[in-house]
Protein backbone atom coordinates (compact mmCIF):
# COMPACT_ATOMS: atom_id res chain seq x y z
CA UNK A 1 0.00 0.00 0.00
CA UNK A 2 1.31 3.25 -1.09
CA UNK A 3 2.15 5.70 2.23
CA UNK A 4 4.22 8.07 -0.03
CA UNK A 5 4.06 10.23 -3.00
CA UNK A 6 6.86 12.19 -4.04
CA UNK A 7 6.63 14.78 -6.90
CA UNK A 8 8.91 15.95 -9.35
CA UNK A 9 8.66 18.91 -11.67
CA UNK A 10 8.39 22.49 -12.45
CA UNK A 11 6.44 25.84 -11.79
CA UNK A 12 3.51 23.84 -13.11
CA UNK A 13 3.95 21.15 -10.31
CA UNK A 14 4.54 23.96 -7.45
CA UNK A 15 1.84 26.55 -7.62
CA UNK A 16 3.57 28.63 -9.91
CA UNK A 17 1.68 32.20 -10.42
CA UNK A 18 0.15 31.64 -6.60
CA UNK A 19 2.83 33.48 -5.43
CA UNK A 20 1.43 34.33 -1.93
CA UNK A 21 4.33 35.19 -0.09
CA UNK A 22 4.81 38.18 -2.65
CA UNK A 23 2.99 41.02 -0.76
CA UNK A 24 2.37 42.70 -4.24
CA UNK A 25 1.34 39.27 -6.21
CA UNK A 26 -0.31 38.59 -2.58
CA UNK A 27 -2.39 41.81 -3.00
CA UNK A 28 -3.34 40.66 -6.82
CA UNK A 29 -4.14 37.24 -6.28
CA UNK A 30 -6.64 38.39 -3.34
CA UNK A 31 -8.51 40.23 -5.92
CA UNK A 32 -9.67 37.18 -7.14
CA UNK A 33 -9.45 34.20 -4.82
CA UNK A 34 -10.54 33.85 -1.16
CA UNK A 35 -10.04 30.14 -0.47
CA UNK A 36 -7.80 29.84 2.01
CA UNK A 37 -4.73 29.25 3.41
CA UNK A 38 -2.82 31.69 1.07
CA UNK A 39 0.03 29.63 0.31
CA UNK A 40 1.51 28.23 -2.65
CA UNK A 41 1.33 24.52 -2.28
CA UNK A 42 -2.02 24.67 -1.50
CA UNK A 43 -3.34 26.48 -4.52
CA UNK A 44 -0.96 23.78 -6.91
CA UNK A 45 -2.00 20.19 -7.69
CA UNK A 46 -0.10 18.67 -5.16
CA UNK A 47 -1.45 20.48 -2.56
CA UNK A 48 -5.19 20.06 -3.58
CA UNK A 49 -4.40 16.35 -4.08
CA UNK A 50 -2.80 16.32 -0.16
CA UNK A 51 -6.10 17.63 0.59
CA UNK A 52 -8.24 14.84 -1.02
CA UNK A 53 -5.97 12.05 0.24
CA UNK A 54 -6.01 13.54 4.00
CA UNK A 55 -3.42 12.02 6.03
CA UNK A 56 -3.23 8.42 4.92
CA UNK A 57 -1.14 9.21 2.07
CA UNK A 58 1.63 12.09 2.49
CA UNK A 59 3.11 13.85 -0.18
CA UNK A 60 6.45 15.24 -0.60
CA UNK A 61 5.96 17.84 -3.45
CA UNK A 62 10.28 18.33 -4.59
CA UNK A 63 8.86 20.48 -7.81
CA UNK A 64 10.46 23.95 -7.94
CA UNK A 65 10.01 27.01 -10.25
CA UNK A 66 12.48 27.41 -13.21
CA UNK A 67 14.39 24.13 -12.87
CA UNK A 68 14.32 20.84 -15.57
CA UNK A 69 14.85 17.31 -15.57
CA UNK A 70 18.62 17.59 -14.30
CA UNK A 71 17.47 18.74 -10.85
CA UNK A 72 14.37 16.18 -10.80
CA UNK A 73 17.03 13.21 -12.11
CA UNK A 74 19.29 14.36 -9.07
CA UNK A 75 16.87 14.65 -5.72
CA UNK A 76 14.68 11.63 -7.08
CA UNK A 77 17.94 9.71 -7.40
CA UNK A 78 18.79 10.45 -4.05
CA UNK A 79 15.47 9.24 -2.56
CA UNK A 80 15.34 6.53 -4.50
CA UNK A 81 18.64 4.89 -3.14
CA UNK A 82 17.61 6.48 0.52
CA UNK A 83 14.90 4.42 0.57
CA UNK A 84 15.39 1.08 -1.08
CA UNK A 85 13.71 -1.26 1.84
CA UNK A 86 10.37 0.86 1.15
CA UNK A 87 10.08 1.43 -2.49
CA UNK A 88 7.23 -0.88 -2.55
CA UNK A 89 5.64 2.11 -0.27
CA UNK A 90 6.13 4.56 -2.37
CA UNK A 91 4.96 6.36 -5.35
CA UNK A 92 6.96 8.87 -7.80
CA UNK A 93 5.03 11.43 -10.09
CA UNK A 94 7.28 12.85 -12.53
CA UNK A 95 6.74 16.07 -15.11
CA UNK A 96 9.28 16.25 -17.18
CA UNK A 97 10.86 19.41 -19.10
CA UNK A 98 11.18 20.56 -22.14
CA UNK A 99 14.93 22.10 -22.95
CA UNK A 100 16.21 25.59 -21.54
CA UNK A 101 16.35 24.43 -18.29
CA UNK A 102 19.69 23.10 -16.33
CA UNK A 103 21.54 23.38 -13.19
CA UNK A 104 25.24 23.76 -12.34
CA UNK A 105 26.85 23.31 -9.20
CA UNK A 106 28.51 26.87 -8.31
CA UNK A 107 31.66 26.44 -5.91
CA UNK A 108 31.24 30.34 -5.07
CA UNK A 109 27.44 29.85 -3.99
CA UNK A 110 28.29 26.72 -2.57
CA UNK A 111 25.31 25.08 -4.30
CA UNK A 112 23.12 24.10 -7.72
CA UNK A 113 22.20 27.38 -9.59
CA UNK A 114 19.62 27.11 -12.56
CA UNK A 115 19.98 28.95 -15.51
CA UNK A 116 17.28 28.88 -18.33
CA UNK A 117 17.56 29.87 -21.65
CA UNK A 118 15.37 30.42 -24.62
CA UNK A 119 16.44 27.37 -26.59
CA UNK A 120 14.26 28.08 -29.89
CA UNK A 121 15.58 26.24 -32.57
CA UNK A 122 15.47 29.24 -35.03
CA UNK A 123 17.43 31.89 -32.55
CA UNK A 124 21.26 31.72 -34.42
CA UNK A 125 22.65 31.16 -30.83
CA UNK A 126 20.74 30.08 -27.59
CA UNK A 127 19.99 33.09 -25.22
CA UNK A 128 20.32 33.17 -21.14
CA UNK A 129 17.09 34.45 -19.71
CA UNK A 130 18.68 34.03 -15.95
CA UNK A 131 20.43 32.14 -13.41
CA UNK A 132 19.18 31.46 -9.42
CA UNK A 133 19.52 30.07 -6.53
CA UNK A 134 15.52 30.25 -6.62
CA UNK A 135 13.27 31.79 -9.37
CA UNK A 136 10.69 31.82 -6.88
CA UNK A 137 12.55 33.94 -4.24
CA UNK A 138 13.59 36.15 -7.68
CA UNK A 139 9.83 35.98 -8.13
CA UNK A 140 8.68 37.57 -5.15
CA UNK A 141 12.14 39.94 -4.53
CA UNK A 142 13.66 37.44 -2.08
CA UNK A 143 16.56 37.21 -3.92
CA UNK A 144 18.75 39.30 -6.33
CA UNK A 145 18.76 37.85 -9.93
CA UNK A 146 22.39 39.41 -9.76
CA UNK A 147 24.71 36.73 -10.92
CA UNK A 148 27.04 38.31 -13.54
CA UNK A 149 30.33 35.92 -13.28
CA UNK A 150 28.09 33.01 -13.69
CA UNK A 151 26.05 34.67 -16.32
CA UNK A 152 29.01 35.43 -18.93
CA UNK A 153 30.45 31.83 -18.25
CA UNK A 154 26.80 29.87 -19.11
CA UNK A 155 26.11 32.22 -22.07
CA UNK A 156 29.42 31.63 -23.09
CA UNK A 157 29.28 27.89 -22.80
CA UNK A 158 26.07 28.24 -24.68
CA UNK A 159 27.25 29.64 -27.28
CA UNK A 160 29.97 26.80 -27.76
CA UNK A 161 28.14 23.86 -27.37
CA UNK A 162 24.45 24.57 -28.96
CA UNK A 163 23.06 22.30 -31.25
CA UNK A 164 19.52 21.73 -31.13
CA UNK A 165 19.84 18.64 -32.80
CA UNK A 166 22.44 17.21 -30.04
CA UNK A 167 19.93 18.66 -26.93
CA UNK A 168 16.76 16.62 -28.60
CA UNK A 169 18.76 13.50 -28.72
CA UNK A 170 20.21 14.25 -25.55
CA UNK A 171 17.44 14.82 -23.69
CA UNK A 172 15.26 11.77 -24.73
CA UNK A 173 18.47 9.74 -24.35
CA UNK A 174 19.01 10.85 -20.42
CA UNK A 175 14.74 10.11 -20.09
CA UNK A 176 15.27 6.91 -21.58
CA UNK A 177 17.99 5.56 -18.93
CA UNK A 178 16.08 7.74 -16.35
CA UNK A 179 13.01 5.53 -16.90
CA UNK A 180 15.07 2.22 -17.52
CA UNK A 181 16.90 2.65 -13.91
CA UNK A 182 13.37 3.06 -12.05
CA UNK A 183 12.31 -0.02 -13.86
CA UNK A 184 15.17 -1.45 -12.89
CA UNK A 185 14.74 -0.52 -9.28
CA UNK A 186 10.89 -1.56 -9.35
CA UNK A 187 9.65 1.80 -8.24
CA UNK A 188 6.17 2.62 -8.52
CA UNK A 189 6.01 5.89 -10.96
CA UNK A 190 3.62 7.60 -13.22
CA UNK A 191 4.56 10.55 -15.37
CA UNK A 192 2.29 13.42 -15.97
CA UNK A 193 4.31 15.41 -19.06
CA UNK A 194 6.99 14.02 -21.46
CA UNK A 195 7.31 16.93 -23.73
CA UNK A 196 7.57 14.62 -26.63
CA UNK A 197 9.83 11.88 -25.38
CA UNK A 198 9.05 8.40 -27.06
CA UNK A 199 9.69 5.30 -24.89
CA UNK A 200 12.57 3.05 -26.65
CA UNK A 201 12.38 0.59 -24.15
CA UNK A 202 10.19 -3.25 -24.05
CA UNK A 203 7.30 -2.36 -21.69
CA UNK A 204 4.58 -0.36 -22.44
CA UNK A 205 4.85 3.13 -21.45
CA UNK A 206 1.55 3.95 -21.73
CA UNK A 207 0.72 2.71 -18.50
CA UNK A 208 3.27 4.87 -16.77
CA UNK A 209 1.57 7.52 -18.10
CA UNK A 210 -1.34 9.52 -16.82
CA UNK A 211 -3.46 10.99 -19.88
CA UNK A 212 -6.09 13.63 -18.94
CA UNK A 213 -8.13 12.90 -22.07
CA UNK A 214 -9.10 10.26 -24.75
CA UNK A 215 -6.59 12.02 -27.14
CA UNK A 216 -3.43 10.47 -24.66
CA UNK A 217 -2.79 14.36 -23.82
CA UNK A 218 -0.39 14.69 -21.18
CA UNK A 219 -0.49 18.05 -18.39
CA UNK A 220 1.00 20.93 -20.63
CA UNK A 221 -0.77 20.58 -24.11
CA UNK A 222 -3.96 19.67 -22.04
CA UNK A 223 -3.92 22.62 -19.92
CA UNK A 224 -3.76 25.13 -22.76
CA UNK A 225 -6.50 23.08 -24.96
CA UNK A 226 -8.85 23.74 -22.27
CA UNK A 227 -7.59 26.87 -21.24
CA UNK A 228 -7.06 26.27 -17.71
CA UNK A 229 -5.02 28.91 -16.61
CA UNK A 230 -5.04 31.74 -14.41
CA UNK A 231 -5.26 34.30 -17.10
CA UNK A 232 -8.61 32.63 -18.61
CA UNK A 233 -9.93 32.22 -14.80
CA UNK A 234 -9.29 35.53 -13.85
CA UNK A 235 -10.22 36.88 -17.57
CA UNK A 236 -7.20 38.33 -18.60
CA UNK A 237 -6.53 40.26 -15.30
CA UNK A 238 -3.49 38.24 -14.27
CA UNK A 239 -1.36 37.09 -17.31
CA UNK A 240 -0.10 34.46 -16.32
CA UNK A 241 -0.11 30.88 -17.83
CA UNK A 242 0.46 28.69 -15.15
CA UNK A 243 -2.10 26.43 -14.22
CA UNK A 244 -5.31 28.23 -12.39
CA UNK A 245 -6.66 26.97 -9.00
CA UNK A 246 -9.21 25.13 -10.54
CA UNK A 247 -7.45 23.37 -12.83
CA UNK A 248 -5.19 22.12 -9.57
CA UNK A 249 -8.84 20.85 -8.68
CA UNK A 250 -9.32 18.91 -11.77
CA UNK A 251 -5.33 17.37 -12.12
CA UNK A 252 -5.72 16.14 -8.48
CA UNK A 253 -9.06 14.85 -8.69
CA UNK A 254 -8.05 12.62 -11.70
CA UNK A 255 -4.79 11.87 -9.96
CA UNK A 256 -6.48 10.40 -7.26
CA UNK A 257 -9.06 9.10 -9.37
CA UNK A 258 -6.48 6.67 -11.29
CA UNK A 259 -4.57 5.81 -7.54
CA UNK A 260 -8.05 4.20 -6.75
CA UNK A 261 -9.23 6.69 -4.69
Amino acid sequence: MIKEIHIFGTSFSCGGGFEWKSKYYSEILKKHYTEQPFTQHYYSWPGQLEKLLGDDIKIHNHAKSGYGNERLYRKAHKIIESNKDKLDKMLFLFEFSALGRKELWSNEHKQYLSYNYDSAFELPKPKLMGVAKSYENQICGLEKADYPKQKKLIQSFLEETWNPKEEVDKLNRNIDMFVSYLFENKVNFKILETFGWEYNGDRNINDYKIEFDKNGRTLWTWIERNKLTIMEETNGDIKNHHPSFECSKIVAKKIAYDLGR
